[in-house]
């Protein structure tokens, strides 16, 4: 996770003023979500994710499918490798123990 902290902040240090004042109001305005909100932010994720295709986020290939659920989150398995994982398996918030509410 502390590799994916340093290139989050070595592109928010890229941005411009501007830019940086934005991101920062779209994240204080998230931080205090509803529970719809955060469905929302769920979907934009997987849309942003895998907006190609669905793969496995452990050895890329192609061949996954739907796995139930846990905790309101879709599960996928990879036919090929045989491992699980989400929306968020591989991000940042992979491992986290709060929700995306925070």
């Amino acid at each position: 996770m502390a590799k994916a902290w340093l290139n989050l902040y070595a592109q928010f240090t890229d941005l411009s003023d501007e830019d940086k004042r934005q991101l920062f109001e779209a994240i204080k305005n998230d931080v205090n979500t509803e529970p719809k909100k955060i469905i929302g932010i769920d979907e934009g994720i997987r849309q942003s994710r895998f907006r190609n295709d669905l793969a496995c986020v452990h050895c890329g290939n192609l061949r996954v499918k739907r796995n139930g659920t846990y905790r309101e989150r879709q599960r996928y398995l990879c036919k090929n490798c045989g491992r699980s994982f989400n929306d968020i398996s591989g991000t940042s918030l992979c491992g986290t123990h709060n929700s995306l509410s925070w």
